[in-house]
């Protein structure tokens, strides 16, 4: 898996943000994608779903909580392996 490179915000005021969006230019350097929410499609099987409402109900969270914890687990076994092994 290839290793991205963090992106750091160019700082810019409000208005010169406006202007710019605006005008139709590339604002993409002033966000902070670390803080943005992505919808995505996906599909599961019915036994997944099943799975991922009891598991939601028994901690009492949404079932989108419940996937995103299973995925962040996920991502960080897999940064940790290759950490130990220098992929």
């Amino acid at each position: 898996m290839a290793k991205t490179k963090k992106h750091k915000p160019v700082p810019i005021t409000t208005a010169e943000f406006d202007r710019q969006f605006e005008a139709g230019e590339n604002v993409s350097e002033h966000l902070d994608e670390s803080k943005v929410t992505w919808r995505l499609p996906v599909s599961f099987p019915g036994w997944m779903k099943i799975a991922l409402d009891a598991e939601a109900t028994r901690l009492g969270v949404s079932r989108s909580a419940v996937i995103n914890l299973l995925v962040d687990e996920g991502l960080r076994r897999i940064r940790e392996r290759e950490h130990q092994t220098g992929s």
